[in-house]
């Protein structure tokens, strides 16, 4: 088949997919009414003190978040680098600066935003951690978005002095650490949740239901998974930025690291560590296991040091196998953004693709129909197989404006304008396990499952091998 031809497919099957998008929707009302339900509830309780340590911008976005939640109070910020200790203030005065993280009250706490900014504007700053857990006696949880490095060190300094936590993925750098960490998170009986939010995405959410519930694809028995951008994550440290600290005083070389530090091997985990380590979690709740085994080709191979400036792979393909010989196949590269995020699951009765902002469900011809499938225009893609494009918590109607030609996965805001609502979930999900003294969704576990896998895979592209994940690793 001639490019102009697969070209003339992919755009047809994308415009039919856009209208298949309608009918499914009315079948899945149920589901988002639910959905809609549990975005709103609970509606806060008693208040909640909060410090975080690491402001910067994934700080900075988990901050945003934990604001939006009713009952929710910065008493204190911590960070190193003056300028992201500045701007986490900034966002919790309501005074930032910056178009994503101004606002933040706005929506969601009316009732109480002169409460929240002027308990903020009363909030200290500081640079040393161990000092703000000495002197905060009141902050009752501490939100963690440092580098990946140094998770293990301020997440345990955090628990034992009795502070819950919501702490970044990964859980920590080495096996080692993962375990020592979720030994002190199982035994503190503290509410102690990770960044992993796809378990409060609608998608994801509507996922499971498909695959778990509804058996769409039956047994899975394959998967992929993909994270393909073509940039970098490195910052330029003009001159006047590098007099502003001492960062040998902290543990790094020098300022160009602690601002890159994700592209260093001394302080991070990659690709694997930075992306994948969602996707693997996606791939363990929905098989209900985690990797036995991954071999795996990584490399620096195709950006320059002026365009990445570390020594992390710019490029990685792994294949890991889970319990019963279900193999998923892994891609992360940041030269090509085709595809950009997702994860394809399958099984002998179909194919359910998923990404953060939408998916579709495809049905093998000699699988019996789908119950919801006669509400189900008959989409087809280049290979004249039968799509339906799925529609979580958005309606698009046939005969309105069309999906931009290559979004037909849909996405978007939800009923708030919030386009960032499942960290907003996981937030509020947090902020509720303490109030009820719970476990969370995403608790050590759910973290040790995903991150184990992720410093394997580095291990066997590093070593070129097989290498074997014993069980034992995700015990503590």
């Amino acid at each position: 088949m001639t490019s102009e031809r697969r070209e003339v497919n992919r755009r047809s099957f994308m415009k039919e997919t856009a209208v298949a998008s309608a009918t499914f929707a009315t079948a899945l009302e149920s589901f988002k009414a639910q959905q809609a339900m549990a975005a709103e509830a609970p509606k806060g309780g008693r208040p909640i003190n909060i410090a975080i340590i690491g402001c910067g911008n994934m700080g900075q976005g988990d901050l945003t978040q934990a604001l939006k939640v009713p009952g929710v109070f910065l008493k204190a910020a911590c960070d190193i680098w003056p300028p992201n200790l500045e701007d986490g203030l900034a966002i919790a005065r309501n005074e930032s600066k910056s178009k994503y993280f101004k606002n933040v009250y706005d929506g969601f706490r009316d009732a109480e935003k002169d409460e929240a900014i002027k308990v903020a504007k009363e909030a200290k700053g500081y640079t040393d951690y161990k000092e703000m857990l000495e002197k905060e006696k009141d902050v009752e949880a501490v939100i963690i978005a440092t580098p990946l490095s140094t998770h293990c060190q301020i997440a345990s300094a955090c628990i034992k002095a009795g502070k819950h936590i919501y702490s970044e993925k990964m859980m920590a750098k080495t096996v080692e650490e993962c375990k020592a960490l979720g030994k002190l998170a199982k035994d503190s009986g503290l509410v102690v949740q990770f960044g992993h939010q796809q378990h409060w995405n609608s998608w994801y959410k509507l996922g499971e239901k498909l695959l778990m519930n509804d058996k769409v694809c039956g047994k899975i028995t394959h998967m992929r998974a993909w994270w393909n951008r073509n940039s970098s994550w490195l910052r330029g440290v003009s001159d006047d930025e590098k007099k502003l600290i001492d960062a040998t005083k902290y543990g790094y070389k020098d300022v160009n690291q602690l601002r890159n530090w994700r592209l260093f091997w001394d302080t991070s985990g990659g690709l694997m560590a930075e992306l994948a380590c969602h996707q693997i979690d996606v791939a363990n709740w929905y098989t209900g296991g985690s990797p036995t085994a991954v071999i795996g080709m990584g490399g620096l191979d195709f950006l320059s040091a002026d365009e990445w400036g570390g020594n992390v792979f710019d490029n990685v393909q792994c294949v890991f196998e889970y319990p019963g010989g279900v193999k998923l196949m892994y891609q992360s590269i940041s030269t090509n953004s085709y595809d950009g995020q997702g994860e394809q699951i399958m099984g002998p009765d179909g194919t359910v693709i998923l990404s953060r902002k939408g998916g579709f469900v495809f049905r093998e011809p000699k699988a019996a129909k789908l119950a919801w499938e006669k509400h189900a225009s008959g989409a087809k893609d280049a290979k004249g197989r039968a799509g339906i494009a799925m529609k979580a918590d958005s309606t698009v109607t046939e005969g309105g404006k069309g999906k931009q030609e290559g979004k037909a996965m849909g996405g978007g805001k939800d009923e708030k304008g919030d386009p960032y609502h499942d960290y907003r979930l996981a937030m509020m999900d947090w902020a509720q396990c303490i109030r009820e003294k719970k476990q969370p969704k995403a608790n050590w576990e759910i973290a040790i499952k995903a991150a184990i896998p992720c410093i394997m895979a580095n291990e066997a592209m590093q070593k070129k091998a097989y290498v074997e994940i014993k069980p034992d690793l995700y015990t503590v």
